[in-house]
C-alpha cells in the first residue's frame, strides 16, 4: 500500500532508409518512489531499435529488439536485467493489418538477497517463448483499434516458476477536439504452473490505462 511517484522522460528518432525500409531507435529512463513504509524507489532504463520492410506491396515483416536493466531499493543486491527479440509477418493494408508474431525473451535477477543452494547470492533466471496473432483498424482521421493475443511459455531456473499463459492487449484511440486524442488500453494474463499443486497452479494479472496526446507542432506531440 501507499503513494507512486514517477517519470520516464524518453526519446524517439526515426526514419526510412529506402523506399520499403523503415528503422526506429528509443530509449527512455524510469524513476519510481514508492511513499511506503519501505520509502522504496525503483532505477532503471530500456533501449529498442525497430525494424520495418515492405516485402511486397501488401506485406509487411517487422523485427524489434530490445533491453532494460533497473535496479529497486527494496532489494539492495537485486538487479533485473531482461531483453527480448519479437518479429512479426502480415498482411498491411491502408486502413488494417494482421500478422503472426513470434516472441523469445529472458530475465535474470543477479544477487538476491536470498542464498542458493551453495550459500552464495543466488541469481535467478528465466526465458520465455510466445506465438500469437495481432492486429490493428483505422477509423477516420487518427482512430485506431489495436489488438494482440500470444501463447507463451515460460522456463525458469526454479521449476515452480515453469508455466504456460495467455496473455490479450487492445487499445483504442479515438479523437475528442482541438487536434487531441484519447487513448484507452487494457491487457490481461492468465497463467498456468506446471509443477504446482492445484490448488496454487495459476493466477492472473490485469491492467488499464487512458492515455491523451496532442500535436504541439508538426514534429512534436
Amino acid at each position: 500500500g501507499g503513494g507512486l511517484l514517477g517519470v520516464t522522460p524518453g526519446i524517439r528518432l526515426g526514419g526510412r532508409l529506402g523506399e520499403r525500409v523503415r528503422l526506429d531507435l528509443s530509449g527512455q529512463l524510469c524513476y519510481e518512489r514508492f511513499q511506503n513504509s519501505d520509502d522504496r524507489s525503483v532505477l532503471g532504463g530500456a533501449a529498442e531499435v525497430d525494424l520495418r520492410v515492405q516485402v511486397a506491396r501488401s506485406w509487411l515483416w517487422r523485427s524489434t529488439l530490445a533491453g532494460s536493466r533497473y535496479a529497486d531499493s527494496a532489494y539492495e543486491t537485486a538487479d533485473r536485467i531482461g531483453g527480448g527479440f519479437e518479429t512479426g509477418f502480415g498482411v498491411a493494408q491502408p486502413g488494417w493489418s494482421l500478422e503472426l508474431i513470434g516472441v523469445v525473451e529472458g530475465r535474470r535477477y543477479d544477487n538476491l538477497v536470498a542464498s542458493d543452494d551453495a550459500g552464495s547470492l543466488g541469481t535467478y533466471t528465466e526465458a520465455g517463448l510466445s506465438l500469437g496473432l495481432g492486429g490493428s483498424a483505422r477509423v477516420g482521421a487518427g482512430g485506431l483499434f489495436s489488438a494482440r493475443v500470444v501463447r507463451q511459455r515460460t522456463k525458469a531456473r526454479d521449476g515452480l516458476y515453469d508455466a504456460d499463459s495467455w496473455l490479450a492487449q487492445g487499445s483504442v484511440r479515438t479523437g475528442i477536439g482541438l487536434g487531441t486524442f484519447l487513448t484507452l488500453s487494457a491487457l490481461g494474463q492468465l497463467r498456468g504452473f506446471s509443477s504446482r499443486p492445484a490448488w496454487e497452479d495459476d493466477d492472473s494479472y490485469w491492467q488499464v490505462g487512458v492515455g491523451v496526446d496532442r500535436a504541439m507542432t508538426q514534429t512534436l506531440r
